[in-house]
């Protein structure tokens, strides 16, 4: 299939790329797993709760069985399988997270000690681990066992055999290989996200249907079934993260060059979708990532602490 070909043309991140800490940590998985998984994260070994800095980013919804931090969560046309490990009531939660199409801020949970231990997809190589269709999850958290079972119950022991996400990854590794069954993929939809990836996302929807030799219908039907959006959302989130991507790692990013790049209609429009989707401005987002925003909003809270 030409999309595993394709993936290491297309490597998504959030809103805080350069981010590595105790609390949250992103590490490659397997080459074999490579095409169908962007990453595996979470803490890398058990943490005290008051040691775990709130300002810290990562996917979460309180009492949903996500990590006790909080921070932006912007698209990065991934889907996502949360294990959190609360010590203290001897408890794992657990959430699947679809796709999503904006940011939104990530609520904190309350617990003494956790872990956590993540999988996060491609979206559209989700399917080949599912039981059931992902039609209907854009924006929304499931219980995991909603539409993988299976993984849930063979993941779900390992979380209290194994503390630190360095040993989590081999045996999560062997679970998920045993479990891939790329045939649940469907082709069209992995044509589709080819040609999507080979133009940054700025292609024709109407054309990208007439190449794929199906009828618009169709091709809604078939995007939707996988993934849970339309082909036209899908396109926006990639072309999104690629210029999220050059923004962020591109030293010599310039904004006009971009808008010609990608096939904006002009700089306006670019910065326009772009904070739609992010929830800040460019120059804002790029600030967050490396750490400077959050930085002084800690800064003027300690100065003027609630309450």
């Amino acid at each position: 299939m030409v999309i595993i070909e394709r993936y290491q043309a297309f490597f998504p991140i959030t809103a805080e790329p350069f981010r590595s800490s105790h609390t949250y940590t992103e590490i490659l998985p397997c080459e074999a797993l490579r095409p169908y998984i962007r990453c595996f994260w979470g803490t890398r070994e058990p943490v005290d709760a008051s040691a775990a800095c709130p300002e810290s980013g990562a996917s979460g919804s309180q009492g949903c069985g996500m990590p006790p931090v909080s921070g932006l969560v912007t698209p990065d046309v991934c889907m996502d399988i949360i294990f959190t490990v609360d010590y203290a009531s001897h408890k794992v939660g657990n959430m699947f997270c679809g796709i999503n199409d904006t940011f939104f801020q990530a609520q904190a949970a309350s617990t003494e000690k956790f872990s956590v231990f993540a999988v996060r997809f491609y979206a559209w190589a989700a399917a080949a681990f599912a039981q059931e269709s992902l039609q209907g999850t854009k924006n929304q958290f499931y219980d995991a066992g909603v539409h993988f079972e299976k993984l849930k119950k063979k993941l779900e022991p390992l979380l209290w055999e194994l503390d630190s996400i360095q040993e989590r990854i081999p045996a999560a590794e062997r679970i998920l290989l045993g479990s891939l069954r790329p045939s649940r993929m469907d082709s069209l939809l992995l044509r589709g996200v080819d040609k999507m990836i080979e133009s940054r996302g700025s292609l024709k929807i109407l054309g990208l249907a007439t190449d794929l030799h199906i009828s618009g219908r169709q091709m809604e039907r078939v995007f939707h079934k996988n993934i849970g959006c339309t082909p036209k959302k899908m396109a926006e989130l990639i072309r999104y993260q690629y210029v999220w991507q050059e923004a962020c790692l591109n030293p010599k990013f310039h904004i006009l060059d971009a808008v010609y790049k990608f096939g904006y209609t002009d700089q306006a429009h670019l910065l326009r979708n772009f904070q739609k989707i992010h929830g800040m401005t460019l120059t804002q987002a790029r600030d967050y990532a490396a750490g400077k925003q959050r930085a002084a909003s800690t800064k003027g809270r300690n100065r003027h602490p609630a309450g």
